[in-house]
């Protein structure tokens, strides 16, 4: 037996279907997650602070369009900082979780 659900989370709209048998997790998918709604889902989740460059740096990583990041790494010779590999980890599930890249 089936069940369907409209939940709602802060401005959108998802259906969640849950089907017997389906060992699968719930979780809402939108591909307009903000910077912030990144932070936040790390912060809960792992217990860490990610900046937006970090962000950033994984966004390029994982081949997601880019905006031009106005920090570290502007002014010639001025390198920006090097991406921690558990938080690029981190920043990687939630893009899964949002639904912005597969899981590999």
């Amino acid at each position: 037996m089936s069940r369907i659900r409209l939940v709602v989370y802060r401005n959108v709209f998802a259906l969640i279907v849950e089907i017997d048998g389906y060992e699968g997790e719930t979780r809402l998918q939108t591909k307009r997650a903000t910077y912030k709604d990144l932070q936040a889902w790390v912060k809960e989740r792992y217990g860490l602070h990610v900046s937006n460059l970090a962000i950033s740096q994984t966004k390029e990583l994982c081949g997601l369009a880019k905006t031009k990041y106005k920090g570290y790494g502007d002014a010639e010779g001025q390198p920006a900082p090097k991406l921690a590999a558990k938080k690029e980890a981190a920043i990687r599930e939630a893009f899964i979780w949002f639904g912005l890249i597969e899981k590999e």
